[in-house]
């Protein structure tokens, strides 16, 4: 990964944490650009060719990113880890075949090396109740097409174990992950009992202070 000090903010988690909403306005108070982001969910319905067309989605979003340096970017996923993490999952879930899977990462690893990494890296989290009560209200009170409660367990789990360094964890994912943490701030939030306008406020003193540590770095002399 290449770090861009363009790219201000990337959020990442289970859908449903509400990112979408808190980048929106995020990008707002930065006056930054907020890439189209593509939703992998249902899970179920979300297969082999769907993964490979997300990253593709998501690589084009990545070189708009590097390719317009004077402008300032908000996302709400990290893409590369994003499909990484719903691969595994959809093959802990069987619903994905161990090849397709390891194509998936293949195909990951191989553009790892020039994606951007954001300044700040925030992983947002909340209670599974939380999340099936606020994918409930998103859908006007009534449980989204295909809907699997089983499915949304396990991909917070993923998540949940990635960012606590837990085992059992796919190496595949450890190794991304690792990645990120060397060439990202990260920094994990649980959204439980917050509204969206706190997450984002956490979210822009997150940046803020990845900033004055950017600045703060430039200033220092040379040993």
């Amino acid at each position: 990964m290449i770090e861009q000090s363009n790219f201000k903010l990337a959020l990442f988690g289970v859908h449903g944490v509400g990112k979408s909403t808190v980048a929106t306005q995020v990008a707002r108070e930065l006056n930054a650009s907020l890439p189209v982001d593509e939703v992998l969910w249902p899970i179920r319905m979300t297969n082999h060719v769907g993964l490979i067309a997300y990253l593709a989605k998501y690589a084009a979003q990545a070189r708009e990113i590097q390719n317009s340096p004077g402008q300032t970017y908000v996302s709400s996923r990290l893409g590369l880890l994003d499909v990484a993490v719903y691969a595994v999952a959809l093959r802990e879930l069987g619903t994905l075949t161990p090849d397709d899977c390891a194509d998936i990462i293949a195909r990951v690893e191989r553009l790892r090396d020039d994606w951007p990494a954001p300044c700040k890296l925030v992983h947002l989290t909340a209670s599974i109740e939380v999340l099936k009560e606020r994918l409930h209200v998103r859908s006007q009170n009534q449980p989204p097409r295909s809907y699997d409660e089983g499915a949304l367990r396990s991909v917070h789990e993923t998540y949940t174990a990635l960012v606590d360094h837990r085992d059992p964890i796919a190496e595949e994912l450890r190794s991304l992950y690792r990645d990120c943490e060397s060439r990202c701030r990260v920094v994990s939030l649980d959204t439980t009992g917050l509204t969206a306008r706190e997450v984002a406020a956490a979210c822009l003193q997150f940046v803020k202070a990845s900033s004055r540590d950017q600045r703060s770095k430039k200033e220092q002399p040379c040993a």
